[in-house]
């Protein structure tokens, strides 16, 4: 492997990891290293960037980057159209094919969160908002309703107040219907069939026709 492309990689690691800390993550220590990046606006509070776009760039170098670009894929990790992530793919070639020989992925993520707040209409200085087709909006809906159905298979139904109310409900019918199939079963066994009937009434019977003698 190159001895400068390997040294370049490692130091780019580095800044890397160090900037975007949390949203940074090795998934390949061996080299060539593979990561991701995980790209989101910045400056926005708890409530807007749930309905923010949100990017993940993963990157692999090949043993001769900088000098030759590095193989990568781009996934939608919330509210980002097909449309869009072609748009992007487009603009990470470019920005490749022009930095040949330079370390590069700081500046492109730079680019892309930009990106970013253009869609989601926060940057500071563009005061419009991008309009979504009803195609793009019918697919965020979708890729929503299957990160929720993901998140239910990986975490478990979340309990709250109406299904606890629900489930207790529900138990305490489940054991009230155990409870009398249980009596139920048990006078069956403890009644007294026709022939039981009539042996007991023969034996008092004669028993009676006894104490009179």
């Amino acid at each position: 492997m190159n001895e400068e492309a390997l040294e370049e990689q490692e130091n780019e690691i580095m800044v890397l990891e160090s900037i975007f800390m949390e949203n940074f993550k090795i998934l390949n220590e061996e080299d060539p290293k593979k990561f991701e990046i995980t790209i989101k606006p910045d400056d926005l509070s708890e409530e807007d960037i749930l309905n923010a776009p949100i990017l993940k760039l993963i990157v692999q170098y090949t043993p001769n980057y900088p000098e030759e670009p590095p193989t990568y894929s781009l996934e939608s990790v919330q509210y980002l159209s097909f449309k869009m992530l072609e748009d992007f793919t487009k603009k990470i070639d470019k920005t490749f094919e022009e930095s040949l020989g330079m370390a590069c992925i700081y500046q492109l993520v730079y680019d892309l969160k930009n990106d970013l707040m253009d869609f989601s209409g926060r940057k500071e200085d563009k005061g419009t908002k991008t309009e979504l087709t009803e195609e793009e909006i019918e697919l965020q809906k979708r890729e929503e309703e299957q990160k929720i159905v993901k998140d239910r298979l990986k975490y478990g139904t979340p309990l709250t107040k109406e299904l606890f109310e629900k489930w207790n409900k529900e138990f305490y019918k489940e054991q009230d219907e155990e409870k009398q199939k249980k009596l139920s079963e048990l006078e069956l066994m403890t009644k007294p069939t026709g022939i039981d009937f009539w042996k007991n009434q023969l034996l008092l019977d004669e028993k009676n026709q006894k104490e009179k003698n």
